[in-house]
């Protein structure tokens, strides 16, 4: 409860349970579990939670076959593929790392 806008979220849900629970045993059904309502009190947030970006990202070749791809990016790191049977070069599959992470540059992934 130290931050104001989560505890008023709480308030918020620990009303609509009340309201709930009071509709329920006036319809003769039981109320909301104590477990139940503890995990809906523990999910209230103010703060709407933002779907993870898609930062995947496919670089072809010269062969329009991918030589480098971007399959996941976490706060833990990103994770590359570099397909086998290619046909890319050193300096092609640099070029494609190098532009694989200025994509997630601008897109605001840093990795330093």
């Amino acid at each position: 409860m130290d931050n104001s806008a989560r505890a008023q979220a709480i308030k918020v849900e620990a009303g609509a349970i009340v309201a709930e629970n009071n509709a329920a045993r006036a319809d003769g059904h039981p109320p909301l579990p104590g477990a139940a309502a503890h995990k809906r009190l523990m999910a209230a947030t103010a703060v709407a939670v933002e779907p993870a970006a898609d930062y995947r990202i496919s670089i072809e070749g010269q062969h329009g076959r991918p030589i480098l791809s971007v399959k996941s990016v976490t706060r833990q790191g990103v994770t590359l593929h570099l397909p086998a049977g290619s046909g890319a070069s050193d300096d092609q599959l640099k070029a494609a790392l190098q532009t694989a992470l200025e994509t997630l540059r601008m897109n605001g992934v840093s990795l330093a």
